[in-house]
């Protein structure tokens, strides 16, 4: 709907509205888990909270209006000292358990309602590892899973993963803030979320 008003017809856009609307609807209708304050996993298992999908819930408005701290607060239920957990009972099939792109949408969800000591308080944990030098699985580069110890279980693993990257924009157009607006930047936004850390440069 955006490129559309930018370059086709507000005709074209509100028609993808509208359907933006239903899938709104129909998820919220199917997913939402009102006893517990979180989007469930599926309707198979409605009661496993996972961040990804809570995470990617607030960022694009899903979430009812007045229950973001409901989901903030039952999403914590995964997090441990390495992360967050991918939610109760899931794991992928060599046993890691923690996974940095699913991290990457709760944390991003996190700083769209403001959240910022929350997904800071998150990153340090997830991230905080594998940038450590003093760590000896640091590569200098972002990790594609963590088993629940914050470590890998197999040497397979992927220790350079782009899509473990989320921290570097997110650290941009949220902490420093600086988003477009406008197609190429001609109109643009700056609003910090700098949280406790004494500056933020870029």
């Amino acid at each position: 709907a955006w490129y559309e008003r930018q370059v086709g017809t507000a005709a074209k856009a509100a028609e993808y509205d509208a359907t933006a609307d239903k899938i709104k609807q129909a998820v919220t209708s199917t997913l939402w888990n009102q006893r517990g304050g979180f989007f469930s996993l599926s309707d198979l298992k409605p009661d496993v909270i996972a961040g990804d999908v809570n995470g990617l819930a607030l960022q694009y408005g899903f979430v009812p209006k007045g229950q973001e701290q409901r989901v903030l607060e039952a999403l914590r239920v995964n997090w441990n000292p390495y992360g967050a957990i991918m939610g109760e009972g899931l794991v992928d099939p060599t046993g890691h358990t923690i996974e940095p792109f699913g991290i990457g949408m709760e944390t991003g969800g996190r700083l769209a309602v403001n959240d910022t000591a929350g997904a800071f308080d998150l990153m340090r944990r997830t991230w905080g590892t594998m940038i450590d030098p003093a760590n000896p699985l640091y590569t200098g580069a972002f990790w594609e899973f963590k088993n629940t110890q914050g470590g890998v279980n197999r040497t397979t693993a992927s220790l350079a993963h782009g899509w473990a990257a989320s921290p570097t924009v997110q650290l941009t157009e949220s902490v420093l803030g600086i988003r477009p607006v406008g197609p190429g930047y001609s109109t643009w936004t700056i609003k910090p979320h700098p949280g406790d850390l004494a500056f933020s440069k870029g």
